[in-house]
């Protein structure tokens, strides 16, 4: 794997991470490996037990409690929501489920109380909700929000699982901490878990969140507070092992095979589709990314399933993804945001497959973009351009003396010694093409053609 640590330390300078641990399982085997600090002012090293904010991956462990509830016969999935909480949910005229709320498909798109955190008029503070009675008071009026019918679009909600921590507690009669403490965290000895925050923040091994702004980092917080059921989790590495385990052990008692096989069904296609652009079929490409119940599913990964979810907080990100028939999992935990885990949560898996790390689709494209970007000059230096990169897109800015003109590229297709984009300028679509030649990278765009020179 030294290969692959070095990958994940290059995006880490990249993108400005400063802190990430990753377990990986293979089978009976763990490893843990971290890189850089989880305090950058003490400049200490994650280890196996450094508290992260966990974020969304919360919602797996909702997820499972909703399901354990099920396979006790305490709810169905069918139930609409107003069977077991004081409010009647109608979306188009139609009842708002469980299964909607689990599946992210009740029609409702996301209406921001968790994501006004992040947002420019709530930051830090967010949106004054911090109980079940404030959310209901939030979302009155939700259903004219709709975009879809029930059970048909996927739309992230991260209101519809915190109404699934109060169905929670309404079925098994205690506070949805306890209940996640009790039935799942203490069955799996995740003994270093938690939602409270005095306890994390007393810790000597905790993972201090951070924050970007204008490239400068500072210090964050997790998601803490009385709803903590759509991304209030704080874990680690090691407890994060006994979690992943259970997935490759058919649930590992605390969930039927039945139970587990229903939260890894494909339930709804997600709208965020990869595209290989290297490939030469001209067939359209088939849905490969889906969501189950409270479960992400990516489809023909090197012939496998890839069953998990990630996270985001303020200031830090977490990755689970796992193949239960190779009995391969791994969990990414950072204390910042940077370059995705997902990506390299597929990377540590394609490794440990056996496959080719640079052949992924991804990586390949990354190198491309990296490749691209760079200064180019027109014919004997009559104008000058930049490509520049960032966050996985390029941007063409070509200088004039009173303004650039600047256009987004994205990407159509890869050959071997052509790569093809189209921008739009006002409402015309324009082709952008790059050429590999024996002088090197040639740029393309209407009546234009620059040459890179550095």
């Amino acid at each position: 794997m030294t290969a692959v640590d070095a990958f994940v330390l290059e995006k880490m300078v990249e993108s400005k991470l400063p802190g990430v641990g990753y377990v990986l399982l293979e089978g009976e085997t763990v490893s843990y490996r971290s890189f850089g600090f989880r305090d950058m002012q003490r400049r200490l090293s994650p280890t196996p037990d450094s508290l992260f904010g966990l974020g969304s991956i919360t919602k797996v462990f909702t997820a499972l409690a909703i399901m354990q509830l099920r396979d006790r016969g305490e709810l169905s999935l069918e139930d609409p929501l107003g069977k077991h909480l004081d409010i009647d949910v109608e979306v188009r005229g139609q009842e708002v489920t469980i299964e909607h709320l689990l599946s992210h498909t009740s029609g409702v798109p996301a209406l921001g109380y968790s994501e006004s955190k992040m947002s420019k008029h709530w930051f830090m503070d967010g949106y004054p909700i911090n109980s079940y009675s404030d959310l209901l008071t939030f979302m009155r009026g939700a259903e004219s929000w709709a975009h879809a019918d029930p059970g048909k679009v996927w739309h992230y909600l991260n209101e519809g699982y915190i109404l699934l921590g109060a169905i929670i507690e309404r079925c098994s009669g205690m506070p949805y901490c306890d209940y996640i403490v009790r039935n799942i965290l203490e069955p799996l000895g995740m003994e270093r878990s938690t939602f409270d925050q005095d306890r994390v923040e007393g810790d000597p091994d905790r993972a201090i969140p951070y924050l970007k702004r204008d490239g400068a980092l500072f210090v964050g917080s997790n998601l803490y507070g009385e709803i903590p059921a759509a991304g209030g989790l704080v874990s680690t590495c090691r407890d994060m092992a006994s979690f992943a385990q259970m997935f490759l052990q058919d649930g590992g008692g605390l969930i039927s095979s039945e139970g587990l096989a229903l939260m890894g069904r494909r339930y709804v296609a997600l709208p965020a589709e990869a595209v290989d652009v290297f490939s030469r079929s001209k067939k359209r490409p088939m849905r490969t990314s889906f969501y189950g119940l409270g479960l992400q599913i990516q489809t023909d990964f090197f012939g496998h399933d890839v069953i998990g979810h990630g996270g985001g907080v303020m200031g830090g990100t977490s990755y689970l993804a796992a193949i239960p028939a190779r009995r391969l999992a791994v969990v990414l935990l950072a204390n910042a945001h940077g370059y995705p885990l997902s990506q390299l949560a597929f990377v540590l898996l394609a490794a440990a497959l056996g496959e080719e790390v640079e052949a992924l689709p991804f990586v390949r494209f990354e190198r491309l973009l990296n490749r691209l970007a760079g200064s180019y000059a027109s014919f004997r230096e009559t104008m000058l351009a930049d490509v520049t990169c960032q966050d996985g897109e390029l941007t063409l800015s070509i200088h004039f003396a009173h303004e650039d003109r600047v256009y987004r590229l994205n990407p159509e297709r890869v050959g071997r010694n052509r790569a093809r984009f189209q921008t739009t300028s006002g409402i015309r679509r324009l082709p952008v093409e790059f050429a590999f030649t024996a002088e090197g990278v040639e740029l393309v765009i209407e009546r234009y053609k620059f040459r890179k020179f550095i």
